[in-house]
């Protein structure tokens, strides 16, 4: 698995030169940004690779998974569920370390350590090509999912994962339930697209990370 390093230490620095910023903190939001995206990558690897284990290859194999699942597929739905559920806290974690460096280096630190949060550092930016791309990707559809599907199993409940088959489309696997976050439906989700969404959110805070650096050039 590649090592990741969302930007060399010493082309930070370059890019703040001249900026009043408390660069050894910087520096510690990068390197975390750098080790979560590794995190990241680890739980999303093992989740795809439980996934495919467990893709019923025949019809037989489709009605045992639902109706007689063995003691190993139960562990292997635990360990996707596991799985996936850490890969999607890490691709959110990324937009709340992001959140205090541009907090620092844009805002100069006007919102508190303790009340900073990516939603708040985008109402206190001034306009321009950052904070727009910030707000589009902020209703993201993956972005989104993945703010509720955390926010929902850290305050309230475990968004269940079942076996299922979809006789309609001829599909079996594993799903992720139905949920409710701020008064909207999620719905229900093969295991795939719902890694998919925590992919595309840390993909696009990758591409918003680009832009935030053109920002400073």
């Amino acid at each position: 698995m590649k090592r990741w390093q969302i930007i060399k230490e010493e082309d930070f620095k370059e890019l703040v030169k001249g900026i009043d910023v408390d660069l050894p903190s910087c520096i510690n939001n990068i390197r975390s940004m750098s080790k979560t995206i590794d995190i990241y990558e680890y739980h999303k690897s093992e989740a795809y690779r439980l996934i495919k284990k467990n893709e019923p290859k025949s019809s037989r194999e489709a009605m045992e998974l639902v109706f007689q699942p063995s003691e190993e597929i139960y562990f292997d739905k635990l360990s996707i569920q596991a799985h996936i559920q850490s890969a999607i806290y890490n691709s959110r974690a990324l937009y709340d370390i992001f959140s205090h460096l541009i907090n620092k280096i844009f805002l100069n630190g006007k919102i508190r350590v303790n009340d900073c949060s990516i939603g708040k550092v985008k109402e206190k930016l001034k306009d321009g090509r950052f904070k727009s791309a910030l707000s589009s990707i902020i209703e993201t559809e993956s972005y989104l999912y993945i703010n509720a599907f955390v926010n929902t199993i850290k305050h309230r409940d475990l968004v269940e994962l079942t076996a299922s088959i979809d006789f309609v489309n001829s599909r079996s696997g594993i799903k992720f339930n139905e949920f409710q976050y701020n008064q909207k439906t999620f719905e229900s989700l093969w295991a795939v697209e719902v890694l998919t969404h925590s992919l595309n959110a840390k993909n696009d805070m990758i591409d918003l990370f680009n832009v935030f650096k053109n920002n400073l050039v």
